[in-house]
């Protein structure tokens, strides 16, 4: 009998002031309304048969985008960073940087 996959994802692309008790009410509510899509599936498709419904947690992923957007740019920028932040941060305060201090 031929097996079909539905892959279902949940993100949260702007994380803040969502809790994890929000995130365990939202993955909960997905596992009592999939059964009900299995039914629904029967019903909508003659001849369909739903025989099985199996939830996987494949990964938990904690970070937001601008997290990981701003570690790309450090990566990909750092030696012109090392110029550029003390030189933006002396404009900004009048205080002088010198160059025997390290960034990290």
């Amino acid at each position: 009998m031929p097996e079909t996959l539905f892959h279902h994802q949940l993100d949260y692309p702007d994380n803040d002031g969502i809790t994890l008790s929000d995130i365990a009410a939202t993955l909960l509510a997905h596992e009592r309304l999939i059964p009900l899509a299995a039914e629904v599936l029967e019903r909508s498709i003659p001849g369909l048969t739903v025989e099985n419904v199996r939830i996987n947690l494949d990964f938990v992923r904690s970070g937001s985008l601008s997290e990981a957007l701003f570690v790309a740019i450090l990566i990909v920028y750092q030696k012109q960073l090392d110029v550029g932040i003390p030189n933006v941060f002396e404009k900004m305060t009048g205080i002088p940087i010198h160059d025997d201090i390290s960034l990290y």
